[in-house]
């Protein structure tokens, strides 16, 4: 029964996106029942591996004294899931890229892993629930000094682990509108100079759906963040004893997703986002952060290029560059990404990308700036 297994889950999975939300759970049973007719499994997977080489600028992400170094990284995705029959959706995902380099830099490798498991089922009624999981090690110079506590820090090589349980539930409203309430928490165990924590905290999102499967959506969260050793201290900085440091964070992010034709070749992501962070003390480690980004993805029959700007400025009100001056710290980031794969065959593609970081502020130890280029092939079976 291989031949009909290989047109069953891609015409299974185009009629799911055209039937009415009313419809769902009827269809989702007539497609348990033609798969158990046909002898063919709901469940698919996919493997892909890949390789490559490149070069990256500014490893350390030093301000003033730069390093650089080819690099050979390598990779794999490997993805399960199971068309949506009798309510029940799952989608498992694992993906992480291991570099290398080259020089003697004082870094010898960098690692990102990534495992997703996400379950949804629909209750019909406009009602569905869902599930996800979200485990990250990374193993990568990163510049922490976004995370209030780690403000004072030069970027630094941080071993750490974080793990993220969301549960929701979704209403359909009006006509292609709908509303979705989750709860998140995460755990981060992170290697010093990092401070590890707990998160905990609601979010709420509404959305609205139109032409050619686009997407607008507007959310809030609101989230306790508690670290494992910091504690708090007065509005100058200095450490008040015997205190454990808390933070409450506001975000407020406003998405819209848009498909430029009918085949959804052309697609456009830009998103808004505010936060607002407050200490449980002093209100040393509050601050404001703005951000924008702009996302463009192009896909053909053999083509596929993705391309994305992001920009995002914090603003500290009590934190000082220059105690003498009274010179409030601030800083803004930028990254610039461009991404394209070309498809050599059904299960070999090309891949090159270009990265470039830039991180402007009043404060030395955070102004850098870091170009990556790398490319390679990939196989997917």
């Amino acid at each position: 029964m291989h031949r009909p297994s290989t047109w069953f889950r891609p015409a299974a999975a185009v009629l799911l996106f055209l039937i009415s939300p009313v419809s769902y759970v009827a269809f989702a049973d007539e497609l348990d029942n033609l798969a158990k007719e046909l002898s063919i499994s709901l469940w698919d997977k996919s493997y892909g591996l890949r390789a490559g080489v490149g070069y990256k600028d500014n490893v350390l992400l030093d301000h003033s004294q730069p390093r650089s170094s080819p690099f050979v990284t390598s990779g794999l995705d490997i993805e399960l899931f199971r068309l949506p029959a009798d309510g029940w959706q799952y989608y498992f995902l694992v993906t992480g890229d291991d570099i290398r380099y080259w020089h003697q830099i004082g870094v010898g490798n960098e690692d990102l892993w990534t495992a997703v498991a996400n379950i949804k089922k629909d209750f019909g009624n406009d009602w569905k629930a869902g599930l996800s999981a979200l485990y990250i090690y990374e193993n990568q110079v990163v510049d922490i000094s976004g995370d209030a506590v780690n403000g004072l820090v030069a970027p630094a090589k941080v071993i750490g682990h974080t793990v993220t349980i969301n549960p929701s539930i979704r209403r359909e409203l009006a006509t292609n509108y709908w509303v979705e309430l989750g709860w998140g928490a995460t755990r981060q165990f992170l290697s010093e100079p990092a401070d590890s924590y707990t998160r905990l905290g609601p979010k709420i999102t509404l959305g609205h759906s139109y032409g050619n499967r686009s997407q607008f959506t507007v959310n809030y969260e609101f989230f306790d963040q508690r670290y494992d050793h910091a504690g708090d201290t007065d509005a100058s900085g200095n450490d008040v004893p015997g205190t454990t440091l808390w933070e409450l964070r506001h975000r407020v992010e406003l998405a819209l997703r848009h498909n430029w034709d009918a085949k959804r070749l052309w697609q456009t992501t830009t998103k808004l986002t505010f936060d607002y962070n407050r200490d449980n003390g002093s209100g040393y480690y509050d601050y404001y952060k703005y951000g924008l980004s702009e996302q463009l993805y192009y896909h053909a029959k053999t083509w596929e290029i993705k391309g994305t700007a992001a920009v995002a400025h914090y603003y500290y009100p009590l934190q000082n560059v220059d105690v003498a001056t009274q010179l409030r710290w601030h800083k803004t980031g930028l990254v610039l990404n461009l991404r394209g794969e070309k498809h050599l065959a059904r299960w070999l593609k090309l891949f090159a990308e270009y990265e470039y970081e830039h991180s402007i502020s009043n404060r030395t130890l955070d102004d850098y700036g870091v170009n990556t280029l790398n490319g390679g092939l990939q196989w997917d079976f």
